[in-house]
C-alpha cells in the first residue's frame, strides 16, 4: 500500500508541475535576457569545434582532441584539471560495406553494429530474409540457416530506443544458424541509421550486424517480396582495450560545499547536440564563473566530463560512480548535481518524409524541441528550477519526478526495485552520470531532450541555434547561482526525496 501511494503521488507530481507549460504554451513567450558575458556565439562555437573532432571515440585519435581542447580551456580559466581512466574493451570497425547482389546490384549506406562478429577478408554472400521484428514465431516460420536476416526494430520510442532492442533477435538469429543480420528503426529521419550494440550472449560465435535507413529497409522488403535477394556482407573488425578517460576541474569556493555539474564528451557519430551541446554548456558555465571574485561564490563548483558513457557495456553512469566512490571527501560535500545532456535543438519532426518544424507539441513558432526535466522532490530546488525554465523559455516541457522514475525498474533484479541496490531503474538510465548523486541523497536536476536526429550521423551542430544554447545556458547560469546563495541544509533534509 505504501509503494502504490508513493506513485500516486509522484504521478500527481508530474501533472502539477506541467501545468505551468499547459496555462503558457497558448501564447508567445519573451525569454529573460541573458546574464552578463554570455555569448550564444561563443558557446556555439564551443559546440563546433568539439563537433570538428569527428565521432568521439574511446580509443581514437578524435576522442584524444576533443579531451585535450577541454583541458586547455578549464588550465586556461585557472581550474585545477585531473583526470581518470576506465580499462575496457572497445570495438574498432576498419572496413565494412553491404551490397545487394541480386536483383540488382547497389551498395547500401551502413554501418556496423557495435561488437558485431567480422565476415574475415573475403566477405560473405548469402540469401536475405525478412522475419518482421525478429520475435520467436517468426524465426520458426523461415527457415534463417546460413542466410542474413532483415530484422525490424519498429518505431523508437521518444526518439530513443524501441522495445525491440530488448528481445535480443540478434541472439535469436545467431541460435537459428542465421550467417549475418541487418537491423534498421521505421523513424530514423531521411534515410539515415541509428548505431545499436549487438549481443550474442551464450548464442555462440556474434555474427556480422549492420544497421541501415527505413528507405534502403523498405527497398529490400520489397525485393524479398518479389522473389530471391541476395546481399554481400564485408566487414573487418578487432576488439581491443581502450581507456575510458575521464576529467574533472574544480573551482573553490569560499566553503567546501560542492556544486556538481556533469557533462559527457564522447559521442556517437558527430555529435551535434548528444553531446557537443552538453560539453559547450559545460565550458561556457566554466568560464562564467571562472570570472567571478571568491567572495561572490559561496560555494565550490566542480565539473565533470566523462568519457564512460557511450560505449562502456552496462550503464552510462559508470564513470561518476568511480568518481565519487573514489573521492568521498569530495562527494559527501555535494549539495546539488546538475547534469547537461541533449541540452538545444530545434524542434524538427519528419512527416511523410519530410522534415517540419510544426509538430503538435510545437505549435507556436519559436518553440523548442519538447523538453524532460528529471528532478528531485525538493522543495527550494524546485523553486529555482521552474522560474528559470520559463524565465528564459525553454517550453515546452515535461516534468519526470526522480523518485517515479526511480520506481520502475529495467533489470532483472526484482529484490532491488525501488530501493538504493537498484542501478537498474529507469531513473538511472536517464539521469546517467547524475545518477551515483542521487543514490547518495543529493538533490538532481537534469534538463535534457531526444530529437529525432539520437544516434544518427545527422546530428549535428546545424540542427541548433547560438540563441538556443544560450537560453539553455542562462537557465543553469541562475540555477548554480540561486543553489550557490542557498544554505547548504536546505538541500540535505532528507536522503532522497
Amino acid at each position: 500500500m505504501q509503494r502504490k501511494g508513493e506513485l500516486k503521488s509522484a504521478a500527481f507530481l508530474v501533472v502539477l508541475l506541467s501545468i505551468p507549460f499547459i496555462l503558457l504554451a497558448g501564447k508567445s513567450l519573451r525569454a529573460g535576457e541573458s546574464p552578463p558575458g554570455v555569448s550564444g556565439e561563443e558557446i556555439y562555437g564551443f559546440a563546433r569545434t568539439q563537433s570538428e573532432f569527428g565521432p568521439r571515440r574511446p580509443g581514437t585519435a578524435a576522442m584524444d582532441r576533443a579531451r585535450d581542447h577541454i583541458i586547455s580551456q578549464l588550465e586556461e580559466w585557472g581550474y585545477k584539471v585531473w583526470t581518470d581512466s576506465i580499462p575496457f574493451e572497445q570495438y574498432f570497425p576498419e572496413r565494412w560495406s553491404l551490397e545487394v547482389v541480386s536483383p540488382n546490384g547497389r551498395t547500401l549506406e551502413s554501418f556496423p553494429m557495435w561488437h558485431s562478429g567480422p565476415t574475415g577478408r573475403d566477405g560473405l554472400t548469402a540469401e536475405l530474409v525478412y522475419v518482421g521484428k525478429g520475435g520467436e514465431r517468426a524465426f520458426g516460420e523461415e527457415d534463417v540457416s546460413g542466410k542474413v536476416v532483415l530484422v525490424s526494430w519498429g518505431h523508437r520510442f521518444l526518439n530513443l530506443m524501441s522495445m525491440a532492442a530488448f528481445s535480443n533477435s540478434y541472439g535469436r538469429a545467431i541460435e537459428n544458424g542465421a550467417r549475418g543480420y541487418i537491423q534498421f528503426y521505421t523513424n530514423t529521419p531521411g534515410n539515415s541509421y541509428q548505431l545499436v550494440f549487438a549481443d550474442a550472449g551464450d548464442t555462440g560465435p556474434a555474427i556480422p550486424g549492420f544497421s541501415i535507413g527505413k528507405e534502403d529497409a523498405k527497398d529490400l522488403k520489397r525485393l524479398v517480396r518479389k522473389g530471391d535477394v541476395r546481399v554481400r556482407m564485408e566487414l573487418e573488425s578487432e576488439e581491443r582495450e581502450a581507456l575510458a578517460q575521464n576529467i574533472f576541474a574544480i573551482l573553490p569556493g569560499r566553503t567546501e560545499d560542492i556544486i556538481l555539474v556533469d557533462t559527457h564528451y564522447c559521442s556517437i557519430f558527430a555529435g551535434g547536440f548528444d553531446n557537443a551541446s552538453g560539453v559547450a554548456s559545460a565550458l561556457a558555465l566554466a568560464k562564467h564563473f571562472a570570472v567571478k571574485p571568491l567572495e561572490e561564490r559561496e560555494k565550490t563548483l566542480v565539473f565533470t566530463f566523462y568519457g564512460s558513457h557511450e560505449y562502456l557495456i552496462g550503464n552510462c553512469n559508470q564513470g561518476s560512480r568511480k568518481f565519487l566512490d573514489e573521492n568521498p571527501r569530495l562527494a559527501e560535500k555535494v549539495v546539488v548535481a546538475i547534469g547537461l545532456d541533449h541540452m538545444a535543438n530545434y524542434p524538427d519532426k519528419e512527416y511523410f518524409g519530410r522534415t517540419t518544424r510544426i509538430r503538435p507539441m510545437t505549435p507556436i513558432p519559436g518553440m523548442d524541441q519538447p523538453r524532460g526535466i528529471f528532478i528531485t522532490r525538493n522543495f527550494v530546488l524546485n523553486r529555482i528550477v521552474f522560474p528559470a525554465v520559463l524565465k528564459y523559455r525553454l517550453i515546452p516541457f515535461v516534468v519526470f519526478p526522480n523518485r517515479l522514475m526511480d520506481a520502475i525498474n529495467t533489470g532483472n533484479s526484482e529484490e532491488a526495485a525501488g530501493t538504493d541496490d537498484n542501478w537498474d531503474s529507469l531513473l538511472l538510465w536517464c539521469i546517467c552520470e547524475s545518477g551515483p548523486a542521487y543514490r547518495r541523497g543529493v538533490p538532481t536536476v537534469r534538463i535534457m531532450m531526444a530529437p529525432q536526429w539520437y544516434h544518427t550521423p545527422m546530428d549535428t551542430v546545424d540542427h541548433f541555434s547560438p540563441d538556443r544554447i544560450k537560453r539553455a545556458v542562462a537557465v543553469h547560469i541562475e540555477i548554480i547561482e540561486k543553489v550557490d546563495r542557498a544554505p547548504p541544509e536546505k538541500f540535505r533534509k532528507k536522503k532522497r526525496n
